[in-house]
């Protein structure tokens, strides 16, 4: 392997264990979407209450978010990268996105 890229089987091992999938699925070019789970050894990204984290590698995202959000991430997963862009397109409704009144996030964010 060329030096240069010694680091890259690391990398994807790791993004395998923050974003729960195998280091296969993080080479291969499709998008992923897992629901959010606190792996061992998974790198410490955000806080306790995290919702969503994304990553971006080799042109395609990993996505890991709460089941009320992965729908919303799915449905928005061949938008345009401008279309993130735009502020109003980032907003997350999440009286929209929650079914439920229940849902632990809702509830902390006063929504």
């Amino acid at each position: 392997m060329n030096e240069k890229f010694e680091y890259i089987p690391v990398l994807e091992s790791q993004l395998a264990i923050d974003y729960d999938c195998t280091a296969e699925e993080v080479h291969c070019q499709d998008t992923i979407f897992r629901v959010m789970k606190r792996n061992e050894d998974a790198r410490p990204i955000g806080s306790e209450n995290t919702m969503l984290k994304i990553a971006v590698y080799r042109e395609k995202l990993l996505v890991m978010a709460e089941e009320c959000l992965l729908e919303w991430c799915k449905k928005r997963r061949n938008h345009e990268s401008l279309w993130n862009s735009k502020t109003g397109n980032r907003k997350i409704d999440f009286k929209a996105i929650c079914k439920c009144r229940c849902c632990r996030h809702v509830q902390k964010l006063g929504v």
